[in-house]
Protein backbone atom coordinates (compact mmCIF):
# COMPACT_ATOMS: atom_id res chain seq x y z
CA UNK A 1 0.00 0.00 0.00
CA UNK A 2 2.83 2.38 0.85
CA UNK A 3 4.41 1.92 -2.55
CA UNK A 4 1.05 2.37 -4.32
CA UNK A 5 0.51 5.62 -2.37
CA UNK A 6 3.90 6.88 -3.47
CA UNK A 7 3.07 6.16 -7.13
CA UNK A 8 -0.43 7.71 -7.18
CA UNK A 9 -0.06 10.45 -4.58
CA UNK A 10 -3.25 12.47 -4.11
CA UNK A 11 -5.11 10.21 -6.56
CA UNK A 12 -4.41 7.13 -4.42
CA UNK A 13 -7.97 6.79 -3.03
CA UNK A 14 -9.51 7.37 -6.46
CA UNK A 15 -7.27 4.68 -7.93
CA UNK A 16 -8.08 2.17 -5.16
CA UNK A 17 -11.83 2.79 -5.46
CA UNK A 18 -11.61 1.77 -9.12
CA UNK A 19 -9.73 -1.42 -8.24
CA UNK A 20 -11.31 -2.60 -4.98
CA UNK A 21 -14.80 -3.08 -3.60
CA UNK A 22 -14.97 -4.14 0.06
CA UNK A 23 -17.83 -6.49 0.96
CA UNK A 24 -18.29 -7.68 4.57
CA UNK A 25 -18.84 -11.40 5.03
CA UNK A 26 -17.97 -14.43 7.13
CA UNK A 27 -16.22 -17.49 5.69
CA UNK A 28 -17.68 -19.61 8.50
CA UNK A 29 -21.26 -18.97 7.34
CA UNK A 30 -23.23 -20.40 4.46
CA UNK A 31 -22.99 -18.16 1.38
CA UNK A 32 -20.26 -16.31 3.30
CA UNK A 33 -22.92 -14.34 5.16
CA UNK A 34 -23.49 -12.21 2.04
CA UNK A 35 -27.01 -11.16 1.03
CA UNK A 36 -28.49 -12.91 -2.07
CA UNK A 37 -28.43 -9.82 -4.30
CA UNK A 38 -24.74 -9.13 -3.65
CA UNK A 39 -23.89 -12.82 -3.93
CA UNK A 40 -25.59 -12.99 -7.32
CA UNK A 41 -23.71 -9.89 -8.50
CA UNK A 42 -20.41 -11.45 -7.42
CA UNK A 43 -21.25 -14.71 -9.18
CA UNK A 44 -21.86 -12.87 -12.44
CA UNK A 45 -18.77 -10.65 -12.29
CA UNK A 46 -15.99 -12.48 -10.41
CA UNK A 47 -13.81 -14.90 -12.37
CA UNK A 48 -11.23 -15.89 -9.76
CA UNK A 49 -11.69 -16.47 -6.02
CA UNK A 50 -8.68 -16.58 -3.71
CA UNK A 51 -9.18 -17.94 -0.21
CA UNK A 52 -6.47 -16.84 2.23
CA UNK A 53 -8.72 -16.91 5.30
CA UNK A 54 -7.38 -19.23 7.98
CA UNK A 55 -6.45 -19.51 11.60
CA UNK A 56 -2.78 -20.50 11.65
CA UNK A 57 -2.33 -21.13 15.38
CA UNK A 58 -0.78 -24.56 15.90
CA UNK A 59 -2.75 -24.99 19.15
CA UNK A 60 -6.03 -23.39 18.10
CA UNK A 61 -9.37 -24.33 19.67
CA UNK A 62 -10.76 -27.30 17.77
CA UNK A 63 -14.16 -25.71 17.14
CA UNK A 64 -12.56 -22.54 15.75
CA UNK A 65 -10.15 -24.47 13.54
CA UNK A 66 -12.99 -26.62 12.15
CA UNK A 67 -15.17 -23.59 11.50
CA UNK A 68 -12.49 -21.60 9.65
CA UNK A 69 -10.05 -24.14 8.20
CA UNK A 70 -12.38 -27.05 7.44
CA UNK A 71 -15.82 -25.59 6.75
CA UNK A 72 -14.46 -22.44 5.09
CA UNK A 73 -12.91 -24.24 2.09
CA UNK A 74 -16.34 -25.65 1.21
CA UNK A 75 -17.20 -22.11 0.18
CA UNK A 76 -13.93 -21.04 -1.40
CA UNK A 77 -10.45 -22.42 -2.02
CA UNK A 78 -7.72 -23.48 0.38
CA UNK A 79 -4.17 -24.71 0.79
CA UNK A 80 -2.84 -27.21 3.32
CA UNK A 81 0.41 -28.42 4.89
CA UNK A 82 0.76 -31.56 6.99
CA UNK A 83 3.23 -33.22 9.34
CA UNK A 84 4.42 -36.24 7.39
CA UNK A 85 7.94 -37.65 7.10
CA UNK A 86 9.87 -37.89 3.83
CA UNK A 87 8.96 -36.50 0.42
CA UNK A 88 5.50 -34.96 0.27
CA UNK A 89 3.96 -35.15 -3.20
CA UNK A 90 1.90 -32.46 -4.93
CA UNK A 91 -1.36 -34.37 -4.96
CA UNK A 92 -4.76 -33.51 -3.54
CA UNK A 93 -5.85 -35.17 -0.33
CA UNK A 94 -8.78 -37.48 -0.99
CA UNK A 95 -11.62 -37.77 1.58
CA UNK A 96 -10.52 -40.41 4.09
CA UNK A 97 -12.00 -39.03 7.31
CA UNK A 98 -15.53 -38.71 8.62
CA UNK A 99 -15.41 -34.92 8.73
CA UNK A 100 -19.10 -34.60 9.62
CA UNK A 101 -18.48 -36.78 12.66
CA UNK A 102 -15.69 -34.43 13.80
CA UNK A 103 -18.06 -31.48 13.51
CA UNK A 104 -20.80 -33.32 15.42
CA UNK A 105 -18.31 -34.18 18.15
CA UNK A 106 -17.45 -30.51 18.64
CA UNK A 107 -21.11 -29.46 18.55
CA UNK A 108 -21.99 -32.06 21.18
CA UNK A 109 -19.25 -30.87 23.51
CA UNK A 110 -20.22 -27.24 23.00
CA UNK A 111 -23.81 -28.02 23.97
CA UNK A 112 -22.61 -29.39 27.29
CA UNK A 113 -20.54 -26.31 27.97
CA UNK A 114 -22.44 -23.98 30.27
CA UNK A 115 -20.47 -20.93 29.22
CA UNK A 116 -17.34 -19.93 27.30
CA UNK A 117 -14.50 -19.64 29.80
CA UNK A 118 -10.79 -20.35 30.06
CA UNK A 119 -11.43 -23.92 31.13
CA UNK A 120 -13.54 -24.78 28.08
CA UNK A 121 -11.04 -22.90 25.92
CA UNK A 122 -8.23 -25.16 27.10
CA UNK A 123 -10.41 -28.25 26.70
CA UNK A 124 -11.09 -27.34 23.06
CA UNK A 125 -7.37 -26.87 22.41
CA UNK A 126 -6.60 -30.25 23.97
CA UNK A 127 -9.39 -31.89 21.97
CA UNK A 128 -7.99 -30.50 18.70
CA UNK A 129 -4.52 -31.87 19.39
CA UNK A 130 -5.96 -35.20 20.57
CA UNK A 131 -8.12 -35.68 17.45
CA UNK A 132 -5.22 -34.66 15.20
CA UNK A 133 -2.86 -37.23 16.73
CA UNK A 134 -5.49 -39.98 16.58
CA UNK A 135 -5.67 -39.51 12.81
CA UNK A 136 -1.89 -39.17 12.33
CA UNK A 137 -1.47 -35.40 12.24
CA UNK A 138 0.89 -33.30 14.33
CA UNK A 139 -1.31 -30.33 15.20
CA UNK A 140 -4.87 -29.07 15.15
CA UNK A 141 -3.85 -26.58 12.44
CA UNK A 142 -2.54 -29.16 9.95
CA UNK A 143 -5.40 -31.55 10.73
CA UNK A 144 -8.15 -28.98 10.15
CA UNK A 145 -6.48 -27.71 6.96
CA UNK A 146 -6.21 -31.27 5.66
CA UNK A 147 -9.91 -31.86 6.25
CA UNK A 148 -10.62 -28.60 4.45
CA UNK A 149 -8.78 -29.90 1.40
CA UNK A 150 -10.66 -33.19 1.61
CA UNK A 151 -13.96 -31.33 1.53
CA UNK A 152 -12.82 -29.54 -1.62
CA UNK A 153 -11.94 -32.89 -3.24
CA UNK A 154 -15.42 -34.19 -2.53
CA UNK A 155 -17.24 -31.10 -3.87
CA UNK A 156 -15.12 -29.98 -6.83
CA UNK A 157 -18.11 -29.26 -9.11
CA UNK A 158 -17.36 -27.91 -12.58
CA UNK A 159 -14.69 -25.31 -11.82
CA UNK A 160 -10.88 -25.46 -11.97
CA UNK A 161 -9.37 -25.43 -8.49
CA UNK A 162 -5.83 -24.51 -7.47
CA UNK A 163 -4.60 -25.61 -4.05
CA UNK A 164 -1.50 -23.70 -3.05
CA UNK A 165 0.63 -25.13 -0.25
CA UNK A 166 3.31 -22.66 0.81
CA UNK A 167 5.77 -23.74 3.48
CA UNK A 168 7.16 -21.31 6.10
CA UNK A 169 6.24 -17.88 4.71
CA UNK A 170 8.56 -15.03 5.65
CA UNK A 171 9.26 -11.47 4.46
CA UNK A 172 9.43 -10.37 0.82
CA UNK A 173 12.49 -11.08 -1.29
CA UNK A 174 11.98 -8.19 -3.74
CA UNK A 175 8.41 -6.91 -4.10
CA UNK A 176 6.98 -4.45 -3.22
CA UNK A 177 10.41 -3.93 -1.58
CA UNK A 178 12.84 -6.30 0.18
CA UNK A 179 12.06 -7.22 3.78
CA UNK A 180 8.40 -6.21 3.99
CA UNK A 181 6.53 -8.11 6.70
CA UNK A 182 3.50 -7.34 8.87
CA UNK A 183 3.44 -9.79 11.75
CA UNK A 184 5.73 -11.43 14.27
CA UNK A 185 5.08 -15.00 13.15
CA UNK A 186 6.65 -18.41 12.51
CA UNK A 187 10.43 -17.94 12.92
CA UNK A 188 10.20 -14.31 13.92
CA UNK A 189 9.32 -14.64 17.65
CA UNK A 190 12.53 -16.63 18.07
CA UNK A 191 14.62 -14.18 16.04
CA UNK A 192 13.21 -11.29 18.10
CA UNK A 193 13.89 -13.02 21.45
CA UNK A 194 17.38 -13.88 20.22
CA UNK A 195 18.12 -10.24 19.37
CA UNK A 196 16.86 -9.15 22.79
CA UNK A 197 19.16 -11.63 24.51
CA UNK A 198 16.18 -13.53 25.91
CA UNK A 199 16.39 -16.78 23.92
CA UNK A 200 17.93 -19.09 26.52
CA UNK A 201 17.64 -22.29 24.51
CA UNK A 202 15.78 -24.05 21.72
CA UNK A 203 13.78 -27.27 21.85
CA UNK A 204 14.60 -28.15 18.22
CA UNK A 205 16.90 -30.25 16.08
CA UNK A 206 19.35 -27.79 14.46
CA UNK A 207 19.70 -30.14 11.46
CA UNK A 208 15.99 -29.93 10.61
CA UNK A 209 15.26 -28.05 7.37
CA UNK A 210 13.19 -24.94 7.98
CA UNK A 211 11.71 -24.77 4.43
CA UNK A 212 11.45 -20.98 4.23
CA UNK A 213 9.88 -19.13 1.29
CA UNK A 214 9.50 -15.34 0.81
CA UNK A 215 5.89 -14.15 0.66
CA UNK A 216 6.25 -12.37 -2.70
CA UNK A 217 7.31 -15.64 -4.33
CA UNK A 218 4.18 -17.30 -2.95
CA UNK A 219 2.04 -14.51 -4.41
CA UNK A 220 3.80 -14.74 -7.78
CA UNK A 221 3.26 -18.50 -7.94
CA UNK A 222 -0.42 -18.03 -7.08
CA UNK A 223 -0.88 -15.49 -9.87
CA UNK A 224 0.86 -17.77 -12.39
CA UNK A 225 -1.27 -20.77 -11.36
CA UNK A 226 -4.50 -18.75 -11.53
CA UNK A 227 -3.62 -17.49 -14.99
CA UNK A 228 -2.85 -20.97 -16.32
CA UNK A 229 -5.90 -22.79 -14.97
CA UNK A 230 -8.25 -19.84 -15.35
CA UNK A 231 -7.54 -19.81 -19.07
CA UNK A 232 -7.84 -23.58 -19.47
CA UNK A 233 -11.11 -23.74 -17.54
CA UNK A 234 -10.73 -27.50 -17.02
CA UNK A 235 -12.63 -28.61 -13.87
CA UNK A 236 -9.99 -30.42 -11.82
CA UNK A 237 -7.79 -29.94 -8.75
CA UNK A 238 -4.26 -28.64 -9.31
CA UNK A 239 -1.82 -28.69 -6.39
CA UNK A 240 1.25 -26.46 -6.15
CA UNK A 241 3.66 -26.64 -3.21
CA UNK A 242 5.84 -23.57 -2.82
CA UNK A 243 8.88 -24.26 -0.67
CA UNK A 244 12.65 -24.58 -0.62
CA UNK A 245 13.38 -27.86 1.17
CA UNK A 246 13.90 -29.93 -2.00
CA UNK A 247 15.94 -27.47 -4.06
CA UNK A 248 17.59 -24.98 -1.66
CA UNK A 249 17.42 -26.28 1.92
CA UNK A 250 18.34 -24.16 4.94
CA UNK A 251 18.47 -25.70 8.41
CA UNK A 252 17.27 -24.23 11.68
CA UNK A 253 20.91 -24.27 12.80
CA UNK A 254 21.90 -22.24 9.73
CA UNK A 255 19.26 -19.63 10.54
CA UNK A 256 20.38 -19.40 14.17
CA UNK A 257 23.99 -18.90 13.01
CA UNK A 258 22.94 -16.16 10.56
CA UNK A 259 20.89 -14.48 13.29
CA UNK A 260 23.79 -14.68 15.73
CA UNK A 261 26.14 -13.10 13.18
CA UNK A 262 23.66 -10.34 12.34
CA UNK A 263 22.88 -9.24 15.90
CA UNK A 264 26.55 -9.29 16.91
CA UNK A 265 27.21 -6.75 14.15
CA UNK A 266 23.89 -4.91 14.52
CA UNK A 267 22.80 -5.27 18.18
CA UNK A 268 19.49 -4.12 19.57
CA UNK A 269 19.55 -1.58 22.40
CA UNK A 270 18.06 -2.05 25.85
CA UNK A 271 15.92 0.50 27.70
CA UNK A 272 19.06 2.33 28.84
CA UNK A 273 20.41 2.62 25.31
CA UNK A 274 23.12 0.00 25.86
CA UNK A 275 23.87 -2.71 23.30
CA UNK A 276 22.35 -6.10 24.09
CA UNK A 277 24.93 -8.90 24.10
CA UNK A 278 24.16 -12.20 22.38
CA UNK A 279 25.05 -15.60 23.84
CA UNK A 280 25.47 -18.91 22.04
CA UNK A 281 22.22 -20.86 21.68
CA UNK A 282 21.86 -24.27 23.32
CA UNK A 283 19.77 -26.98 21.62
CA UNK A 284 17.66 -29.58 23.39
CA UNK A 285 16.04 -32.76 22.08
CA UNK A 286 14.13 -33.46 25.32
CA UNK A 287 11.39 -31.18 26.64
CA UNK A 288 12.38 -32.27 30.15
CA UNK A 289 16.01 -31.16 29.69
CA UNK A 290 14.85 -27.94 28.06
CA UNK A 291 12.44 -27.15 30.91
CA UNK A 292 15.07 -27.87 33.57
CA UNK A 293 17.66 -25.67 31.83
CA UNK A 294 15.46 -22.60 31.33
CA UNK A 295 14.03 -22.90 34.86
CA UNK A 296 17.57 -22.87 36.26
CA UNK A 297 18.70 -20.00 34.02
CA UNK A 298 15.67 -17.80 34.66
CA UNK A 299 15.89 -18.40 38.39
CA UNK A 300 19.58 -17.47 38.35
CA UNK A 301 19.14 -14.37 36.15
CA UNK A 302 16.23 -12.98 38.18
CA UNK A 303 18.13 -13.03 41.47
CA UNK A 304 15.70 -15.57 42.90
CA UNK A 305 18.49 -18.13 43.23
CA UNK A 306 20.48 -15.77 45.44
CA UNK A 307 17.39 -15.09 47.56
CA UNK A 308 16.85 -18.83 48.01
CA UNK A 309 20.46 -19.37 49.06
CA UNK A 310 20.26 -16.56 51.60
CA UNK A 311 16.80 -17.71 52.70
CA UNK A 312 15.37 -14.23 52.04
CA UNK A 313 11.59 -14.52 51.65
CA UNK A 314 10.02 -11.10 51.34
CA UNK A 315 7.30 -9.54 49.20
CA UNK A 316 10.03 -8.97 46.58
CA UNK A 317 10.85 -12.68 46.68
CA UNK A 318 7.17 -13.55 46.14
CA UNK A 319 6.99 -11.17 43.20
CA UNK A 320 10.17 -12.56 41.64
CA UNK A 321 8.95 -16.11 42.15
CA UNK A 322 5.67 -15.33 40.38
CA UNK A 323 7.46 -13.59 37.49
CA UNK A 324 9.91 -16.47 37.08
CA UNK A 325 7.19 -19.11 36.96
CA UNK A 326 5.27 -17.06 34.40
CA UNK A 327 8.33 -16.67 32.19
CA UNK A 328 9.26 -20.34 32.46
CA UNK A 329 5.72 -21.35 31.52
CA UNK A 330 5.87 -19.02 28.50
CA UNK A 331 8.99 -20.70 27.13
CA UNK A 332 7.72 -24.22 27.82
CA UNK A 333 4.40 -23.52 26.10
CA UNK A 334 6.21 -21.93 23.16
CA UNK A 335 8.50 -24.97 22.86
CA UNK A 336 5.55 -27.38 22.87
CA UNK A 337 3.63 -25.30 20.33
CA UNK A 338 6.56 -25.29 17.88
CA UNK A 339 7.65 -28.88 18.52
CA UNK A 340 6.12 -30.02 15.23
CA UNK A 341 8.13 -27.44 13.32
CA UNK A 342 11.36 -28.00 15.28
CA UNK A 343 11.48 -31.74 14.55
CA UNK A 344 9.67 -31.90 11.18
CA UNK A 345 11.30 -34.40 8.79
CA UNK A 346 9.21 -33.89 5.67
CA UNK A 347 10.29 -32.24 2.42
CA UNK A 348 7.85 -30.73 -0.02
CA UNK A 349 8.07 -31.77 -3.66
CA UNK A 350 7.73 -28.73 -5.98
CA UNK A 351 7.70 -30.42 -9.40
CA UNK A 352 4.36 -28.90 -10.38
CA UNK A 353 5.55 -25.43 -9.46
CA UNK A 354 8.77 -25.92 -11.46
CA UNK A 355 6.79 -27.12 -14.47
CA UNK A 356 4.49 -24.11 -14.16
CA UNK A 357 7.51 -21.81 -14.22
CA UNK A 358 8.95 -23.57 -17.27
CA UNK A 359 5.72 -22.91 -19.17
CA UNK A 360 6.00 -19.17 -18.55
CA UNK A 361 7.74 -16.83 -20.99
CA UNK A 362 11.06 -15.21 -20.11
CA UNK A 363 9.31 -11.90 -19.46
CA UNK A 364 6.67 -13.55 -17.24
CA UNK A 365 9.30 -15.38 -15.20
CA UNK A 366 11.14 -12.13 -14.61
CA UNK A 367 7.98 -10.27 -13.60
CA UNK A 368 6.49 -13.09 -11.49
CA UNK A 369 9.61 -14.61 -9.98
CA UNK A 370 9.40 -17.59 -7.63
CA UNK A 371 12.75 -19.31 -8.15
CA UNK A 372 13.62 -20.28 -4.58
CA UNK A 373 16.71 -22.07 -5.89
CA UNK A 374 18.44 -18.73 -6.44
CA UNK A 375 18.11 -17.43 -2.86
CA UNK A 376 21.28 -16.98 -0.84
CA UNK A 377 19.91 -17.64 2.65
CA UNK A 378 22.66 -15.86 4.55
CA UNK A 379 22.14 -12.73 2.45
CA UNK A 380 18.35 -13.07 2.82
CA UNK A 381 18.33 -13.28 6.63
CA UNK A 382 21.19 -10.84 7.34
CA UNK A 383 20.42 -8.16 4.75
CA UNK A 384 16.71 -8.54 4.02
CA UNK A 385 14.58 -10.41 6.55
CA UNK A 386 15.96 -9.41 9.97
CA UNK A 387 16.40 -5.72 8.99
CA UNK A 388 12.80 -5.83 7.66
CA UNK A 389 11.61 -7.43 10.90
CA UNK A 390 13.24 -4.66 12.92
CA UNK A 391 11.76 -1.93 10.74
CA UNK A 392 8.22 -3.17 10.10
CA UNK A 393 7.44 -5.29 13.19
CA UNK A 394 9.66 -3.96 15.96
CA UNK A 395 9.12 -0.43 14.56
CA UNK A 396 12.70 0.74 15.13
Amino acid sequence: MKKVKEVHGEKYEEFMMKKLVAIPGNICESDLGIDPLTANHIANNVHVIVNSAATTNFDERYDVALSVNTKGPSHLLTYVNDGRVGKIEETALVPMLDIENEMKLVSSLMEHSVQENQHSNQNMKQLGLQRAKIHGWKSCYTFSKAMGEMKISSTIGDIPIVILRPSVIESTYKEPFPGWIEENRMLDPFLTLFGKGQLLGLFVDPQVIADVVPVDMVVNAAIAAMAKHGISGIPNINVYQIGSSMVNPVTIGNIVDYTNEYFKSNPLLDSKGDEISISKTKYFSSIGDFSHYITTEITRESGLMEALINNVKTSLYTKLDRQCKKRVQFFIQMAKTYETFGFFRGRFEIGNAQKLREEMSKEERKKFEFEVEDINWKEYFCRIHIPGLRKHVLKE
